[in-house]
């Protein structure tokens, strides 16, 4: 009977059918309470369903029981990694490692801690030590594939070739597979493959990334950017600040040469005005294109509750600024001049401010961004020009902030 109902678990598992399995397991769990297989199972379930606080108190009191067990272990990286709490997942990781150096499955747990510190390297390092003592490990391959595509690795075709070769209906490898369709610009057949992988698994986290990453990049421009987020990807944080200084700096000098010579201005001022428009696409496109899927029965699904709403927040400065512009032309205004220029301006922190993952950031930001669409509206409404120039002096710090807080979270780790 017991053996038949972990069968049934474990069944459920590979169904991604994790509410069932939880029912399934209480009721096993009332009638054999110490079943520690059990408890490992019901711990993996919390962890699927979200309840991170639950799956840590049952996997700690399994570790308390077990310390060298090697699927305790495994659980252990696996839960830290859910409260991002890295550095510890990678103790436990580097722990695996050296008690079960003859199980893929070790490196395979340091390869995925090391991409979510985005250390690419050593992930891509601990990945290929996991296929060499097992070279048909999907999940190593996978995680090959994952960070071969962010690097732009050329093997990294040949790689998901061999992962569908040993699984043609892994809905992950497909996935990637889509990913990097989508890399090479076959945006109908990316969407083809991920739709596919969504049938075979609803609830695969890589799938529904693609999926949304596919939908946004049928507009060019879209596509556009995602080449350029996966280039910073690949930069280190003082790479990443030389990018954005250096293109703030060639601004200014074109810019000042624009002013100074009336022969040059003709052919500069455009250039000025091109760049000004690339710098604002970079803040608001993926806000805008996350607004778009809010539109899509579908696309709205793959978004989180922070991109709906930064998209809806998005909108309503766009919708804003539309309106300032018409309402200026219509009745030559110049405070809906004022309020349109402002509408477009706050796309940039309406549309990032919940980007930071720190807690402490997110609350800086937010409050950061309070006070320049307070000061800015205060301004225009009561015609005050000394709140005017705080909410433009705020969107330009704001900018510098906002861009040193997510270098510092998202930038490669050497």
């Amino acid at each position: 009977m017991r053996s038949a109902v972990l069968q049934r678990v474990e069944l459920l598992f590979r169904q991604s059918r994790f509410s069932e399995a939880r029912e399934l397991l209480q009721q096993h769990l009332a009638d054999y309470p110490d079943d520690a297989q059990a408890q490992f199972y019901m711990a993996s379930t919390f962890l699927q369903l979200g309840e991170k606080k639950k799956a840590r108190q049952l996997s700690e009191m399994l570790l308390s029981k077990e310390p060298d067990a090697f699927h305790i272990l495994a659980l252990a990286v696996e839960v830290e990694m859910a409260d991002e709490n890295y550095e510890r997942a990678e103790n436990v990781a580097d722990e695996l490692v050296a008690k079960y150096p003859q199980y893929a499955e070790s490196y395979v747990k340091l390869a995925a801690v090391k991409l979510a510190q985005r250390n690419y390297d050593r992930a891509m390092d601990a990945a290929r030590l996991a296929l060499e003592i097992d070279p048909e490990n999907v999940d190593a391959l996978n995680l090959k594939i994952l960070v071969g595509g962010l690097l732009g690795d050329p093997s990294t075709k040949q790689s998901i070739e061999e992962a569908l070769h040993l699984d043609p209906e892994s809905a992950s490898t497909i996935a990637n597979q889509g990913m990097q369709l989508l890399r090479e610009g076959k945006v109908k057949e990316s969407l083809e493959r991920i739709k596919y992988a969504l049938s075979l698994d609803p609830t695969n986290e890589m799938a529904r990334y693609a999926m949304m990453q596919s939908l946004k990049a049928r507009f060019w421009p879209y596509r556009m950017f995602l080449k350029f987020a996966e280039f910073s990807a690949r930069l280190s944080g003082q790479a990443s600040w030389a990018v954005i200084i250096g293109a703030y700096v060639l601004y200014q000098v074109i810019n000042n040469l624009a002013n100074k010579y009336e022969a040059l201005a003709p052919y500069l001022t455009p250039l000025v005005w091109l760049i000004g428009g690339l710098f604002l696409l970079t803040w608001i496109l993926d806000p805008l294109m996350n607004l778009y899927l809010l539109s899509n029965p579908y696309g709205r699904l793959l978004l989180d509750e922070d991109s709906k709403k930064m998209a809806q927040f998005c909108g309503l400065s766009f919708g804003m600024g539309l309106l300032g512009f018409a309402l200026h032309f219509a009745l030559q205004t110049p405070p809906f001049l004022l309020l349109g220029i402002l509408g477009i301006l706050l796309m940039i922190p309406l549309g990032t401010f919940l980007k930071p993952s720190g807690k402490k950031n997110r609350q800086l930001m937010t409050y950061f961004t309070i006070g320049i669409v307070a000061s800015g509206l205060l301004g225009i409404l009561f015609g005050i020009g000394l709140l005017q120039w705080a909410a433009l002096i705020g969107l330009f710090a704001y900018q510098w902030v906002i861009n040193g807080i997510l270098i510092k979270e998202n930038s490669r780790v050497f």
